[in-house]
């Protein structure tokens, strides 16, 4: 598998802005997160169902995965995606030194 210095760099500072984000939170940092994460999972519906035959199973596993993800972290009383997802016990324990979305 070869990669092309493009890909390493887009990785590199792919990597960098999570580790920003996670140290860094904010309120409009957690909403800019959580809206592109729904805009991916709703182009991986897209790529599902329109790709072509080779690319649709990434597409597939994609939505499939971010999707059971997205029902599995958020409430079932009906809160929101940020309060139950950056509430869990591994992100505010595992990381103390950082503030997530809505801190306790």
């Amino acid at each position: 598998m070869q990669f092309s210095l493009r890909w390493l760099l887009g990785g590199v500072a792919f990597i960098a802005i999570a580790c920003v984000s996670l140290r860094y939170a904010s309120d409009l940092l957690c909403t800019v997160l959580a809206a592109s994460l729904f805009a991916f999972l709703m182009t991986a519906v897209l790529g599902a169902l329109y790709a072509s035959r080779e690319r649709r199973r990434f597409w597939a596993g994609c939505a499939i995965v971010g999707w059971a993800y997205i029902l599995r972290a958020t409430d079932k009383t009906g809160s929101s995606f940020e309060k139950s997802a950056f509430h869990s016990r591994f992100l505010t324990h595992g990381a103390p030194a950082s503030r997530f979305c809505h801190p306790l």
